[in-house]
């Protein structure tokens, strides 16, 4: 009887390896049903359960192997794989832990672990994680891979492009590596080198969206906006439901005065992801730019109620309502502005030409003096000009 749970089981694993995972369970669950002792065919199960995305399913199968054999470090890594996938990060945190205790050496436990640890903001234990399971296996090039996503996270872009030179060297088709690379690359502002590695990622994989959206941001950066615009609808093209490519585009047609174009893409943005408190302030943005102010003042306020504490939007909607004569309603946006960032030269700038319109010249005077001080901090010459220039009429009018 035993042999025949053995040939389902080893049945099942062979059409796993083809991808044809419902037929694989199928056999896996003659297995059980002929041997419900046999740890390897709850864990085999559970596997294909998780190719199938059945993520309760699978950690059910793990919680049995793990009954069966309470040493299957195997199996409290790829349960801890499904509590990740389910967003239980501190439970796939103490089952990542488990399968180390279990196993010191299993590299994908501490890799996995390093990548809930990077998840949950925890920087520092995410790379002494991704460290050890490089010590353990250095081969392994999505180790250096992540270890390189970490540390660009913290803005260590050298280091983190160092990490993936070490994943490239070992497997020079790694279109995500020259991807991420091309990011570390541009964030140090190294931007023709950057577009070399994205045209290697979409090279190697020319169905690549993020590459195709990366290279669009950092033509946009160089001023080449039309040629944004092209990878921006091509990284659409391939994935037409990803709200940041949306985005992104619409900020650009917005740059170049396509308010009306630009609004159709943050349309999107917003039907993908409801909750989308940026496309909501820059699409008032762009019907403020059109002369839509009630429409846009209603943008922000959603952006606002999404988002409490979004200085720009109180901004924004302060600009549409200072167009509207709506100048004390709109201070009160700049104040709030100017209380969550006090360095926001713009909002005194703004403040003040409320203020000058109800002819309160001290306080008008006051905010444009501000605005000009932290303007020239900042070395915004359009700004100092004019904070300078306002500063210059208040004088020459009468008390």
């Amino acid at each position: 009887m035993l042999n025949y749970a053995y040939a389902y089981n080893n049945r099942g694993s062979a059409k796993h390896a083809l991808g044809k995972y419902e037929s694989a369970i199928a056999d896996y669950d003659k297995a059980i049903g002929i041997d419900p002792e046999c740890a390897d065919v709850y864990y085999n199960r559970g596997v294909a359960r998780s190719k199938l995305g059945q993520h309760e399913l699978a950690i059910a199968d793990y919680d049995k192997a793990i009954d069966i054999d309470p040493d299957n470090a195997k199996a409290y890594n790829n349960r801890g794989n499904e509590k990740r996938s389910l967003g239980q990060h501190k439970l796939a945190i103490a089952d990542y832990d488990k399968a180390i205790e279990i196993n010191p050496d299993d590299a994908k436990a501490y890799n996995n672990r390093g990548g809930v640890k990077h998840g949950l903001g925890q920087h520092e234990l995410a790379i002494a994680d991704y460290d050890k399971a490089i010590e353990i296996n250095p081969d392994d090039t999505r180790f250096y891979y992540n270890l390189g996503s970490v540390k660009h996270a913290l803005g260590q872009h050298e280091s983190a492009i160092a990490d993936y030179n070490k994943a490239i060297k070992i497997n020079g088709d790694f279109a995500e590596a020259y991807n991420y690379r091309g990011n570390a690359k541009h964030g140090l502002g190294q931007h023709e080198s950057a577009i070399a590695d994205y045209d290697k990622a979409i090279d190697i994989d020319p169905d690549n969206a993020n590459a195709y959206n990366n290279r669009g941001n950092v033509k946009n950066a160089l001023g080449q906006h039309e040629p944004a615009i092209t990878d921006y609808n091509k990284a659409i093209d391939i994935d037409p439901d990803n709200v940041k490519f949306h985005y992104n585009r619409g900020d650009i047609k917005y740059s170049l005065g396509q308010h009306e174009s630009a609004i159709v893409d943050y349309d999107k943005a917003i039907d993908i992801d409801p909750d989308y408190a940026e496309a909501y302030n820059n699409r008032g943005n762009a019907k403020h730019a059109l002369g839509q102010h009630k429409p846009a003042i209603v943008d922000y306020d959603k952006a606002i109620d999404i988002d409490p504490d979004y200085t720009y939007a109180y901004n924004n909607r302060g600009n549409a309502k200072n167009d509207l004569g709506q100048h004390e309603s709109a201070i009160a946006d700049y104040d709030k502005a100017i209380k969550s960032k006090p360095g926001y030269a713009v909002a005194y700038y703004n403040r003040g030409r409320a203020n000058s319109a109800l002819g309160h010249k001290d306080k008008a005077i006051n905010d444009f003096k501000n605005a000009l001080e932290l303007a020239r901090q900042a070395g915004r010459k359009k700004l100092v000009d004019a904070a300078t220039e306002q500063l210059r009429k208040l004088d020459e009018t009468e008390d």
